[in-house]
């Protein structure tokens, strides 16, 4: 099952606000973002800070990418997954067990060493690490690489953020 979540930053909803000023203390910041659990969060493939959006960014003119190009681009990583896993019991990236990720997500030693570096500095579970593996696949596949490279991994970490915020690392 796949969903997704969403929380404010704080009780009153304006920690980091640049237009609203927060009226928490750093204790009730703290004791609102422990109300997750760890076990629930880990089990989170995605999770990130999104900032707030300004009057003048919103009622722009300027448009993103389409939404077509974007359902067009989904669409082609997930069957370059389907083709890559033909021969498996899974079919994406999100789906490949733990024995089979040194296989489907083998890292060069920059790589390892920049994951083994953050799996430390943030007291990764098994699962984590397993996530950030796979996201980093994924963002390889829509970059056409074939091999997941440095880059990959950072940005895969960096879609953890909310593991640097719930625990203080």
């Amino acid at each position: 099952m796949k969903c997704v979540v969403a929380m404010n930053p704080c009780p009153c909803g304006y920690h980091n606000s640049k237009t609203h000023e927060c009226t928490c203390s750093p204790y009730e910041i703290q004791r609102y973002l422990s109300k997750i659990s760890h076990p629930l969060l880990d089990r989170i493939d995605i999770h990130l800070e999104v900032p707030e959006v300004n009057y003048k960014e919103i009622s722009s003119e300027r448009s993103g990418e389409s939404s077509e190009a974007i359902r067009n681009r989904v669409k082609y990583i997930r069957e370059l997954q389907k083709d890559r896993f033909k021969d498996e019991s899974f079919k994406y990236n999100s789906e490949i067990p733990e024995n089979k990720l040194k296989r489907y997500c083998p890292l060069d030693k920059n790589s390892e060493k920049i994951l083994e570096l953050a799996f430390k500095k943030y007291g990764m579970s098994a699962r984590t690490y397993n996530k950030i593996l796979k996201i980093a696949r994924t963002i390889a596949d829509m970059d056409g690489c074939e091999n997941i490279k440095e880059d990959h991994i950072l940005e895969s970490i960096q879609y953890r953020t909310m593991d640097k915020k719930f625990w203080g690392n």
